[in-house]
Order: C-alpha cells, then sequence, then structure tokens
C-alpha cells in the first residue's frame, strides 16, 4: 500500500510541475529571463514532460501488480475494444493538428505563431479528441489490466485532462475571443453527442 501511495504522490508532483511549467506566468519569466532559448521553451518542456513520464512508468513496472479481478474472455475483448478506439481516436486527432509545433520543433526553428484553432473532421464532433482518445485507452487499459497500480493511476490521469483541458480553454478563449467561445458552447469536450454523429454520418452518405 505504501508504494501505490507513493506512486500517487509521484502522479500528482509530476502533474503539479507540468501545468507549472504550461502556465502563461512560468512562460513570461522564462522568456524575460532567458529570452535567447524563448523559441526552445516548448521543444524542452516536451523532452522533460516525456522524461517524467517515462521515470513514473518505470517505477510502476518495478511494483508488485495486485490483481483486482480474474480477466476473462468478456473483460478482455471489451479492454482491447476500448483501447483500440481510443487509439484509432489518437491517431485521428493528431492529423488535424500540426505534430511540428506540438513537440516544439516549429518553435525552434524560430516560427512562434501559434496554429490557429480548427473545427473540421473529429473536432466538429469533441473540442479535446486526443484527451477523449487518451481517456478511452486509458479505461480500456484498465479493464484488460486490472490491477492496483493501474487503478492509481489511471483516474489520477483522467482527471488530470479534464482539469487540463478547463485550463486550455481559458487560454483559447483569451486568444481566439467569442470565436472560440461560440465554438465551445456548440461543440462537447469529450463525449460526442448521438444527434451530432447522426447529423454527420447522413450528410456523409449524401456526399
Amino acid at each position: 500500500m505504501a508504494s501505490i501511495l507513493k506512486l500517487i504522490l509521484f502522479w500528482i508532483l509530476y502533474f503539479t510541475i507540468h501545468s507549472l511549467f504550461a502556465s502563461t506566468i512560468v512562460k513570461t519569466k522564462f522568456r524575460k529571463m532567458f529570452p535567447r532559448l524563448n523559441r526552445f521553451y516548448r521543444a524542452i518542456y516536451v523532452f522533460f514532460s516525456i522524461g517524467g513520464l517515462a521515470v513514473i512508468f518505470l517505477f510502476q513496472s518495478s511494483l508488485p501488480f495486485s490483481i483486482l479481478y480474474d480477466r476473462n474472455t468478456l473483460s478482455t475483448g471489451i479492454g482491447l475494444c476500448l483501447a483500440s478506439v481510443g487509439l484509432q481516436i489518437i491517431l485521428e486527432s493528431f492529423s488535424f493538428y500540426d505534430t511540428a509545433e506540438f513537440l516544439g520543433f516549429r518553435q525552434a526553428k524560430g516560427i512562434l505563431e501559434e496554429q490557429g484553432f480548427i473545427k473540421k473532421g473529429i473536432l466538429k464532433y469533441v473540442r479535446h479528441p486526443l484527451y477523449s482518445g487518451s481517456m478511452l485507452f486509458l479505461i480500456g487499459y484498465l479493464i484488460f489490466a486490472p490491477n492496483m497500480v493501474n487503478l492509481a493511476s489511471v483516474p489520477l490521469m483522467i482527471i488530470y485532462f479534464i482539469i487540463g483541458s478547463y485550463f486550455e480553454e481559458k487560454k483559447l478563449i483569451k486568444s481566439f475571443g467569442k470565436a472560440y467561445s461560440q465554438y465551445r458552447s456548440e461543440v462537447p469536450a469529450f463525449i460526442p453527442r448521438p444527434g451530432m454523429l447522426f447529423k454527420g454520418s447522413r450528410k456523409a452518405k449524401n456526399l
């Protein structure tokens, strides 16, 4: 139990640091203190974010995996199905984002203008498809591999996605004003409305 509590603390520490360095206040201070390195900020941020995750996952792998329930054909099938759909949503989402900007490569080249918000494709149905896909993948993985380590990690990651999306949208509203506010009022954050999906499929058939 002590190791699980330690894992939870590691996740909370990681999320706190991750959020802190994503904040406008820290970015502004970094820009003033290290103006020549400003264009590398995003790349450095991504590098340490991935490194932090690697450390936590390495720690997780060293913990005893106490099984929550015996896995059967049904739970395995459901878990794999949800995880597969989640992964597909993640891959679909990346096709509508500038990966070079996401990783900080464009900024490192000196192109500091950010990509505007997009509302086509999967983004017509949910505002945060990357988070939607990630949450679905994590839930599927928890069902597929039901143990205490995953039970501790998965809910924390999902909660962080929800909190993170809230603060991301505050920045987007500040950047794009009424255009994003209207988009936000029309499109759900994570789960598409059934009516929207039906309407989209009907339009596709008519094309």
